[in-house]
């Protein structure tokens, strides 16, 4: 069931959101996510519904503290109008905290020795 399929990334991806968070420094100094997309496809874009979308923000409005900001990386091609809609939907502030694909970016801002190597970084996970 493809709608099992999101409903079960979303509960995951709260739960690691969950555990993140347990800690009072995290939640006040916020967060920053990085959605490695390779892999991604239009077939998985097909097997979202409104109801998928719908829980993501209320994960999102509901998330105990601040995403600093979000790094999609290696988005295929054929999804960049997708990436585009979505953030065109956002408030500017949205927009700022939001880089679709540019790993350069995400290696200037964030720490290599926290990211894995699949993302250009050196952590040993």
């Amino acid at each position: 069931d493809p709608a099992a399929d999101v409903a079960n990334l979303q509960r995951a991806a709260c739960f690691l959101l969950e555990r993140i968070t347990t800690e009072d420094q995290t939640r006040r100094r916020g967060v920053v996510v990085v959605a490695d997309c390779a892999g991604a496809s239009l077939g998985m874009l097909r097997k979202l519904r409104l109801r998928d979308a719908q829980r993501g923000m209320d994960m999102v409005a509901g998330f105990p503290c601040r995403l600093r900001h979000v790094y999609v990386i290696n988005l295929p091609r054929v999804l960049y109008p997708v990436a585009a809609t979505i953030r065109a939907c956002l408030s500017k502030k949205q927009r700022a905290r939001l880089t679709v694909n540019r790993p350069a970016t995400l290696l200037e801002d964030v720490d290599a020795a926290l990211l894995p190597p699949s993302v250009g970084g050196t952590a040993d996970f």
